[in-house]
């Protein structure tokens, strides 16, 4: 069992924080609270089903995990490419009343799980007993996709490898949906859509992200979901898929086909907000992106 510190509450500092506590994690896309991450390998020694029901529904099965005294319950996510015998549960949760409404009651509490080696804190504890608890938990989840699904469209992507020997990979495809969608006027914006071309005059700003350094810190959610005064909602809006940020980091998982452990990697496609060119942040930006 590994005791680790996500990207949100980290060792418990942030736990006290509604805009870390709704602050989605990079990879499980979990919010407010924790849970521990096992493999394929150990979800299925544990008879856990991954079907439809697994994930699409928040209610996700609770295993118990115990180490001499120490002794938690924590719903379960299966994660691909980890490895088989390792558990993993983010520290920080489960704290006392007196942290206040946002951390009290949170998740639950893994530091008896970690011991002090002379040294230093070890957050690895090789002795540990996991059993199914036979309940089920909900885990308050931004995203449930994990996979593409088919739309090879959702997130275009290449190795560099690939890119040296196909350098026109990326124009070719998108020949081919002008000639596919837009044969008649040659424009795609214009011809292969459903929706009316809308006229925008007048100064406008834009987004670029560096798709090669952005691995989903969600650094720009939490900035904007402040500087707009965007209200928090909680788990349990968060379960309704009610959650309120303006901006998102979607997740892919890269993997076989037929075999999710086979993990060759993980990307992150962040979604813009869509204030179709009159959002409230133009305004009040401190950086004054507006202009550029």
């Amino acid at each position: 069992m590994v005791v680790y510190r996500n990207i949100g509450v980290g060792t418990g500092v942030g736990a006290t924080n509604p805009w870390l506590q709704e602050l989605p994690d990079p990879v499980t896309r979990a919010t407010w609270g924790n849970y521990a991450l096992i493999s394929v390998a150990k979800a299925k020694e544990l008879g856990i089903e991954l079907d439809n029901d697994y994930e699409y529904y928040p209610e996700k099965p609770v295993i118990k995990i115990q180490s001499g005294k120490a002794s938690i319950e924590l719903p379960v996510l299966v994660m691909p490419g980890m490895n088989a015998n390792t558990i993993a549960v983010p520290m920080g949760y489960g704290r006392a009343d007196f942290t206040g409404r946002t951390a009290a009651g949170v998740g639950v509490n893994a530091y008896p799980f970690t011991s002090f080696n002379g040294t230093t804190v070890s957050f690895v504890n090789p002795n540990v007993t996991v059993t199914d608890a036979g309940r089920k938990e909900k885990v308050a989840q931004t995203q449930i996709h994990n996979s593409y699904e088919g739309r090879v469209e959702v997130l275009r992507e290449t190795t560099l490898g690939t890119f040296k020997k196909r350098p026109n990979e990326i124009k070719e495809w998108r020949d081919h949906l002008v000639e596919t969608f837009a044969a008649t006027s040659g424009d795609f914006r214009k011809e292969a859509t459903l929706y009316g071309v809308h006229e925008t005059p007048g100064l406008k700003w834009g987004m670029n992200v560096d798709m090669n350094a952005c691995f989903g810190c969600g650094a720009c959610v939490v900035a904007c979901h402040i500087e707009n005064n965007v209200p928090i909602v909680g788990k349990s809006e968060v379960l309704r898929y009610h959650d309120m940020h303006w901006l998102r980091i979607d997740r892919y998982f890269i993997s076989d086909e037929n075999n999710a452990d086979e993990l060759k990697g993980v990307v992150f496609q962040p979604m813009m907000c869509q204030h179709c060119d009159n959002a409230p942040c133009e305004n009040v930006c401190p950086v004054a992106a507006k202009p550029q």
